[in-house]
């Protein structure tokens, strides 16, 4: 029994246990309501699973990947944040902004594909960074909330996009931009071929290398434990001589690039187009990108 509960208390244990016991307590919840509501919790999750390709189909399997990709950057750019003591809520505006400088390179530029989408691909890295440095430096130098600056600057990035693509790289309506050049996009004929069609890309690896990099960083590196202590105790950390308001800049900068990350990979993999309609973007087909508020 000791031994049981020394396991059940070990960190690396429960890091595994807890989102499992989670999943599996969503999914019991789930079945069941559905039951209480006169509907058969097997069809539904069978359904669930179909739809995600899980059952045989592999186009549908690409499609889950291809959604996953930019739920995987932005997911790791708010849980970088909040493991450094932030609330990086601007999550939305620097994808955005990272997604229009990678479509504007893309525009603008006719270069090698080994070139073009690589420098797009950091372009956005940096913007998405840039994005997040001001958040940064309020809350370091005026301890100025970031929950308050980063919506702020959501709402800022949504119109001045709206304003740069019709002026810049305007596309047949003022509510999209010009289509890339074919060598700026993620997109790979093997990978297509692989998964049937599906627009699943390149960019599935750069999250998954991302999400390594991260962990990385902040498991094995004195960077990350000077991060991750000023975020759980700026006094502390101050006290025993970390550079706090740096720090706090820095891990706003990190959470942004990953943002604007995944703005790379949506609208250099999935779109082809940007289009500042609102936040919360998807595309209805390859060619044709629409927004809503969320």
């Amino acid at each position: 029994m000791g031994n049981l509960l020394a396991m059940i208390n070990n960190n690396r244990v429960q890091t595994i246990v807890v989102p499992v016991i989670s999943v599996a307590l969503g999914f019991l919840i789930g079945a069941v309501v559905m039951l209480l509501t006169g509907h058969n919790p097997l069809e539904a999750y069978t359904a669930l699973l179909k739809g995600a390709g899980l059952l045989g189909d592999v186009k549908r399997f690409g499609d889950t990947l291809l959604s996953m990709t930019a739920l995987i950057l932005t997911g790791l750019s708010v849980a970088f944040a909040f493991r450094t003591g932030l609330f990086n809520i601007g999550v939305a505006g620097q994808m955005l902004m990272g997604g229009f400088v990678a479509v504007y390179i893309g525009v603008k530029f006719s270069l090698p594909w080994a070139i073009h989408f690589p420098v797009a691909v950091i372009a956005a890295v940096v913007a998405g960074a840039l994005w997040a440095l001001l958040p940064g430096l309020l809350k370091a130098k005026y301890r100025i909330h970031e929950v308050v600056t980063t919506i702020m600057m959501n709402w800022i990035a949504l119109w001045s996009v709206y304003y740069f693509v019709p002026t810049l790289i305007p596309g047949h309506f003022n509510t999209e931009s010009k289509s890339i050049n074919p060598t700026a996009s993620l997109r790979t004929e093997w990978l297509t071929d692989l998964f049937q069609g599906s627009n699943v890309n390149i960019g599935l690896f750069l999250a998954l290398l991302a999400a390594i990099i991260i962990w990385l960083i902040l498991e094995k590196t004195t960077f990350g434990y000077e991060l991750k202590a000023v975020g759980f105790n700026p006094h502390a950390a101050e006290y025993a001589g970390m550079k706090v308001g740096r720090n706090m800049v820095f891990s706003m900068m990190i959470a942004g690039a990953l943002a604007g990350l995944a703005g790379a990979v949506f609208y250099l993999g999935y779109c082809s187009k940007c289009c500042p309609l609102g936040f919360g973007l998807y595309c209805s087909s390859v060619d044709n990108c629409h927004g809503r508020l969320i």
